[in-house]
């Protein structure tokens, strides 16, 4: 068995193009108004708290696909639209690599 080679330029670029969608899909153009909303903190809040990053990055990290957050919204109370919001940013920027990784041979 071989292992498929890896286009390490497309990797790159599709973390960066997933990056900036990030900063676009969790800014006042798009949802960020909604999302502060739902998860009930301030903006202060927010700032307050913006030390502890690096732990919500983890966290972000760990539940990397939608069905198993959803499992957890579901039963740690969390309102579905929020779940929506972030899960959506999951799926589409796990669309745009796919893209990227495809289009880029």
């Amino acid at each position: 068995m071989t292992l498929p080679v890896v286009n390490n330029p497309a990797v790159l670029a599709s973390g960066v193009v997933i990056f900036i969608l990030g900063g676009i899909w969790y800014s006042p153009v798009l949802f960020a108004k909604r999302w502060v909303a739902l998860i009930g903190k301030s903006e202060v809040e927010l700032e307050v708290s913006a030390g502890s990053m690096p732990l919500d990055g983890a966290l972000c990290w760990l539940r990397f696909a939608g069905a198993t957050s959803y499992g957890t919204a579901l039963f740690s109370g969390k309102r579905k639209a929020l779940w929506l919001i972030d899960s959506g940013f999951n799926l589409v920027s796990f669309i745009v690599a796919g893209v990227i990784l495809t289009l880029w041979r």
